[in-house]
């Protein structure tokens, strides 16, 4: 529904006039036609408050109302993009500090009122799909084979069922695989964002996690090219259901399981890897030197302080681990050095986007600490340190050799998800640091880093970050008001 659609409708809703309502705004009913008409919109959000004022809508109908405005004036892919980022940074944001779950929430109840049949058990409800899905599960678990696996095709991702994969596989040797579909079209590929939201949690909590995908348009294979598009299958059983949920059916047949297996294993030699993980720090230090190749970009509450970091300084900081040479020769070749305020030696990055908050500036001030590593990894910095390295960023923003973009006060980025992304490259990666653990998982997709790209202009669009003169400003602030006796 578009601006001018949902304002139409809900003047005949409630049975307000465009006589009235320009009555109250003070314009022409010319005005209002052209907006219900979709010949115009509103010229400012000013504008749209004193609609939503005039007609006492709702703080839902409000929402609604901006929200149609802003993809009246902006695009749907901007606004969308924004939306569905925003949802899939505070899940993974959350997840993180999500406790193990009890094993006892897998269904246990044996499924019942169904005859088995050597071949195929027809199921006819989503109760009896998670009851069959939970028996699986509980004999995968049993099974004593060396080689446990369970492959699943989600199309799309099922929530209630991955969320039983994570209590369930954490912490064992079992192999799962899973295929999903992506958005094919450009202007709704948004929504991959949403299968995202259920697959990234299992790379960073399994330890033997691969995810493929393929394209197809979702709404058409959803409805029509699939009767039965979701399929589970372990060592010794199968189970194929319908998109909703609602009906399958089930086979411990030796041979069906086998075709069903094998027809996995196909399908996934024609798809594409979605995931790669790295779960130590070489692994990451790797993954990292591949994404930050050319022209990275950084999207996190904290800013990447990385570039602004001098060698002595990494040298005393960062504790003793065997890659700490590798790591910061590395962070060296990629960012240069320093002496003093002078940025020295060759850089293979010559362009760097910090996209923060006020709060994570503050942070480091406060703390001495960066978001790019684990507290584990290394020891804050001093009071004098934390002054070179914000002096640093200041000239980097001024030296055109970075962006700094700070979002302005009220609006939230994750903390323990960080996302990484490639211009060039246009590649993403989500990176999850807690004290003990970094984890990371780059995401091989190109419509994941447009609408990273779409989520940032959004916030430009909207005037919701600091101009390069604000955040010069804001920086300069921290240091003489946090740091002025010491200075």
């Amino acid at each position: 529904m578009s601006f001018s659609e949902y304002l139409s409708t809900y003047l005949k809703d409630n049975k307000i006039s465009v006589t009235k309502l320009a009555k109250t705004l003070d314009v022409e009913r010319t005005t209002i036609y052209r907006y219900i008409n979709g010949e115009r919109v509103p010229k400012d959000v000013e504008s749209v408050d004193q609609i939503a004022k005039a007609l006492c809508m709702k703080n839902d109908e409000r929402s609604k109302l901006f929200k149609e405005y802003d993809k009246a004036v902006l695009g749907d892919d901007v606004v969308n993009s924004y939306i569905y980022l925003k949802d899939l940074l505070n899940g993974l944001n959350n997840a993180v500090d999500i406790p193990p779950i009890h094993f006892s929430i897998i269904p246990n109840d044996e499924p019942k009122h169904y005859e088995y049949d050597t071949n195929f058990t027809p199921i006819y409800s989503t109760g009896a799909i998670k009851s069959f899905v939970g028996k699986m599960l509980r004999e995968v678990l049993a099974s004593k084979k060396t080689n446990r696996y369970v492959k699943t095709i989600m199309h799309p991702t099922n929530k209630d069922i991955n969320g039983l994969l994570i209590p369930f596989l954490g912490g064992t040797d079992i192999r799962l695989e899973q295929i999903v579909c992506f958005e094919k079209m450009f202007e709704k590929c948004y929504v991959n964002l949403e299968i995202l939201k259920n697959v990234i949690p299992l790379s960073f909590s399994l330890k033997n996690y691969n995810a493929f995908y393929h394209y197809d348009n979702l709404e058409s294979h959803y409805n029509s090219m699939s009767i039965l598009p979701n399929l589970i299958v372990t060592n010794s059983e199968a189970l194929m259901f319908d998109h909703e949920g609602q009906s399958g059916f089930y086979s411990s047949n030796p041979k069906v399981v086998k075709y069903f297996s094998d027809m996995f294993d196909k399908n996934s030699q024609t798809c594409f890897t979605l995931l790669e993980k790295g779960n130590d720090t070489n692994d990451v230090r790797t993954m990292n030197q591949a994404l930050t190749s050319t022209n990275p970009g950084t999207l996190f509450n904290s800013p990447c302080l990385a570039p602004c970091l001098d060698y002595s300084i990494m040298k005393k900081r960062i504790c003793n681990f065997p890659q700490k040479n590798k790591l910061i020769d590395s962070l060296i070749y990629q960012y240069g050095d320093w002496n003093g305020s002078e940025h020295i030696g060759n850089k293979y990055v010559d362009f760097f986007t910090s996209f923060c908050t006020k709060n994570g500036f503050r942070y480091f001030v406060e703390t001495g600490r960066v978001g790019e590593f684990p507290e584990f990894f290394y020891e804050p910095f001093t009071v004098e340190e934390r002054i070179n390295v914000l002096k640093r960023s200041i000239i980097m923003i001024k030296e055109k050799h970075c962006e700094y973009i700070i979002a302005k006060d009220g609006i939230a980025l994750p903390d323990k998800i960080q996302l990484y992304y490639n211009k060039d490259e246009k590649t993403v990666a989500f990176r999850q640091i807690s004290k003990n653990k970094l984890l990371q998982i780059s995401v091989n997709e190109i419509s994941v880093f447009n609408t990273v790209v779409n989520y940032i202009e959004y916030l430009k669009m909207k005037n919701l970050i600091l101009s390069e003169k604000e955040a010069v400003d804001f920086i300069q602030d921290l240091i003489d008001n946090k740091f002025g006796e010491a200075d």
